[in-house]
């Protein structure tokens, strides 16, 4: 039985700017917009095979917008239209906001 897990976009990391503030820097739309795409692409060409239960969208929260956007519950209805036979785990970790199926 295997767990397959999205590959992450970059994991969290913040900058200090100039006036010592610190920021947060997280994938922007078109980052964001490109991991769906692979997302979508890892779905259909995985979901023949039959020893994967569950597929993870964040692991760990790499990459996971926190900012108030929680596109983890657009991608999880996505994954759920691509395959409605598994399990669903939004977030394997971390930022977990109630999407998915665990």
């Amino acid at each position: 039985m295997l767990i397959q897990d999205m590959p992450s976009l970059r994991p969290s990391q913040t900058r200090t700017l100039d006036n010592c503030t610190v920021e947060t820097i997280l994938p922007n739309a078109e980052q964001q917009q490109e991991f769906q795409r692979q997302l979508e692409l890892l779905i259909t060409q995985h979901r023949s095979y039959p020893s994967i239960v569950t597929w993870v969208i964040y692991n760990e929260g790499w990459g996971q917008i926190v900012d108030g956007q929680y596109p983890e519950f657009a991608l999880t209805d996505i994954v759920q239209s691509l395959d409605p036979t598994r399990l669903i785990d939004a977030t394997s970790g971390w930022f977990d906001h109630g999407a998915g199926d665990l």
